[in-house]
């Protein structure tokens, strides 16, 4: 019963049913579609989430567990502060809070870029990914990440 219907979508959609890798191609296809509009429903409710509630002052946003623990700062502590006064154009409280998350954006945006705008790019766009986000870059943003984690508990 499931090939009846799939032929009578597939009459509608296609001059004929679909088939083998051509089936298997639009199937990825939707459910790339599907992933990317969850992600940007995601982002768009956390960011109406994080505009409208002070992290400092709701006690449902999750506190470090690392800072609990141990006291010490993780480079993710004031983050979600940090993202919050950068969502109402306060960028000296939001970089107090956090400086490498702030300097970070531009390269997150850059990776989300690279994620779903460039594939099958050109050559040199390619090698602008390769270069941001290959395996040495990621190895040299993982050293300032500890960096930032020593230097912030000092």
């Amino acid at each position: 019963m499931n090939r009846e219907v799939g032929k009578k979508l597939s009459i509608v959609f296609h001059s004929r049913p679909r088939t083998g890798l051509a089936l298997k191609k639009t199937i990825m296809m939707a459910l790339m579609v599907a992933i990317m509009v969850a992600i940007m429903v995601a982002i768009i409710v956390g960011i109406y989430f994080y505009a409208h509630f002070n992290p400092e002052d709701y006690r449902f946003f999750p506190k470090c567990p690392v800072f609990l623990l141990t006291g010490y700062k993780c480079p993710g502590c004031g983050t979600q502060r940090a993202f919050y006064h950068l969502l109402h154009g306060d960028f000296r409280t939001a970089f107090q809070y956090n400086s490498l998350m702030i300097l970070l954006v531009p390269y997150l945006l850059a990776g989300i870029f690279f994620a779903f705008f460039t594939t099958g790019a050109a050559p040199r766009i390619a090698r602008v990914h390769e270069i941001l986000f290959g395996k040495w870059a990621i190895l040299v943003l993982a050293v300032i990440i500890l960096l930032f984690a020593v230097i912030r508990n000092l």
